[in-house]
This record gives structure tokens, sequence and C-alpha cells, in this order.
């Protein structure tokens, strides 16, 4: 089953919140994390970083409007190029859309709350992740402006380099 362009979206988006993950403890309340405090921590986070590579992602997609199990297996190229900005490249896609208010990063596991906006529709996210350099775990959950939820399951597997 494909993936539509709206959920590959959310998947790189989540990928990127993942990588950003290198805050010691959350943020103090009503406290929105900035694009530059995020290219701060990216710099302290490169041992945690996946590897570039080719990496075969598996996501499973639930929720309102979604069709059930909805989701797919994927094969994507993530660079060295890339990584070199990661804040752009993966986090926010060369738009500043969205803002976190609480980021914890503990070894290799990350917890966020983050707002996103969307073809104009915030979404309310919640996203824990688990990650290596050979691969990755995230599981989030939207809320989305309409009232609709929906959750995206996502493990990556680097495969080798790309090819």
């Amino acid at each position: 089953m494909r993936i539509g362009e709206r959920y590959c979206k959310a998947v790189v988006l989540f990928l990127g919140a993942a990588l950003a993950g290198c805050s010691q403890g959350s943020e103090p309340a009503g406290r929105f994390i900035s694009e530059d405090e995020v290219a701060k921590r990216l710099g302290a986070a490169a041992p945690h970083l996946p590897r570039p590579g080719e990496y075969e992602s598996h996501v499973r997609i639930d929720g309102e409007n979604v069709a059930a199990g909805e989701g797919g297996t994927t094969r994507a190229c993530l660079t060295k190029e890339q990584l070199a900005d990661p804040v752009a490249a993966l986090i926010t896609g060369g738009r500043a859309d969205c803002a976190y208010r609480q980021f914890d990063f503990r070894g290799p596991d990350l917890s966020a709350d983050m707002r996103c906006i969307a073809d104009g529709v915030a979404q309310e996210l919640q996203l824990t992740a688990s990650y290596r350099a050979d691969g990755f775990v995230i599981a989030m959950r939207a809320a989305n402006g309409d009232g609709s939820h929906r959750t995206i399951d996502m493990t990556a597997q680097r495969l080798g380099d790309c090819g």
C-alpha cells in the first residue's frame, strides 16, 4: 500500500523531530523552543543522529478519516548533505511552521510536544522516539484543528549506502 503525500510529509517531519531531541529537560511552562535553540542542540546530538544511507521505513497510520491500518513500506536516502543542515532538511523542511513546547532527550530516547501548521490547519503533536545510528522507532499522536486524531507508528532500518 502506498502512503499518501500528506502522510509522507508527516513522517519526514516526525523523523526530524526525533533527530532534534537534545534537551536535558523540559522547557519552562508556556515557552516555545526557537529554531536557533534547536540548531544549537543538534550540534551536541551528532553522536545520536542516524548515519547517512538508505533506510527502509515501515509506517502504520490509524485514526479518524484514515483507512484502518493505512501505511506501508518506503525506502529513502538520508544524505550527508541533508545531515549537514538537519533543521532545514529534516525538521522544518525550510519552513518555520512548527514550535516545540517540550523537548526531552535521554540517551537514545526522545519525548516531544509540539504544534505545527500544515495546509493552514493547526496540529498538536506528541512524539516519542528511540533511535540509533542504524535505525529508529517513532510513535506519534496528532490532534488536528478539526478535532480528528491519528496515530503514526514508524520503524526504520538502515539498509546500507545510498544507491
